[in-house]
């Protein structure tokens, strides 16, 4: 789980979340750099496009 703040206000602007299924009590650092930089990929949200 990936939350960032708005760092002036302290205000949650966003949410990123990965989940493993495959836990075998140790961590896979190269899957967890992996599900990090695919959430961060998706950081910032575009807008949503309104009115075309």
């Amino acid at each position: 789980m990936i939350d960032i703040y708005d760092g002036a206000t302290r205000r949650p602007i966003w949410h990123g979340v990965g989940a493993n299924r495959e836990y075998r009590g140790r961590v896979d650092y190269v899957k967890l750099n992996q599900a990090v930089a695919a959430a961060l990929a998706k950081f910032p949200p575009q807008p949503p496009v309104v009115g075309s």
